[in-house]
């Protein structure tokens, strides 16, 4: 056997890929941290793939009354379909739509860095860079995709608005999005407007 000194401590003459001597207290360092970043890294995996908790079963309510019957002060019984009790939301309704809300989310981003780099007069391959770079990020797209509609549904479950409006709240979202829009779209238009007035106004001074 050869002896460990002649080698560092390195039996195998093995040399690791950060340059770090074999054995040493900085190497053991380098390896608890790697192995401390890569717990995490698995822990923030699990919790983003990991489904929420079923909704607890509503408890059996007693028989109906007349005082019972009534609706609370400031609260409409067609709120909650008529039985008091929302119906839940659930994760898998709400992810086509904040699919659809992120994507308008990352084109609006795209296009406001390209109407500024054109303003500068960036074009050719340096403007497909700033698009593509413009574009958010494949592992937080992904994240956000998955995380979203699982948080709208739990909060939405605990501020009681039944799910039956869901139509409404995608309507909602749609109208915000499209009013976001035509605002950019004018003050682009007016820009554009302005600087086919500029020349004109210089001409007849």
């Amino acid at each position: 056997m050869v002896p460990r000194p002649l080698f560092g401590g390195n039996v195998g003459r093995k040399s690791r890929a950060d340059g770090l001597k074999p054995g040493s207290p900085e190497a053991v360092a380098a390896d608890r941290t790697r192995e401390t970043e890569r717990k995490r890294a698995q822990r923030a995996t699990q919790r983003a793939t990991t489904p929420p908790p079923p909704l607890p079963p509503s408890p059996s309510a007693p028989s109906p009354t007349a005082d019972s019957l009534a609706p609370a002060p400031g609260v409409v019984a067609a709120d909650f379909g008529g039985a008091g009790v929302p119906v839940p939301w659930q994760a898998d309704s709400l992810k086509p739509l904040f699919e659809q809300l992120i994507e308008a989310a990352e084109e609006s981003r795209v296009s406001s860095f390209l109407g500024k780099c054109k303003e500068a007069g960036l074009l050719g391959k340096l403007l497909k860079e700033i698009e593509a770079d413009a574009r958010f990020p494949k592992a937080a797209k992904l994240l956000l995709c998955r995380s979203l509609p699982r948080l709208a549904a739990k909060w939405l479950n605990k501020s009681g608005i039944s799910a039956e409006y869901e139509d409404e709240v995608a309507c909602v979202s749609a109208v915000i999005l499209i009013v976001s829009n035509d605002r950019k779209l004018s003050a682009r238009l007016d820009q554009v407007i302005a600087e086919i007035k500029k020349p004109a106004e210089q001409a007849k001074i």
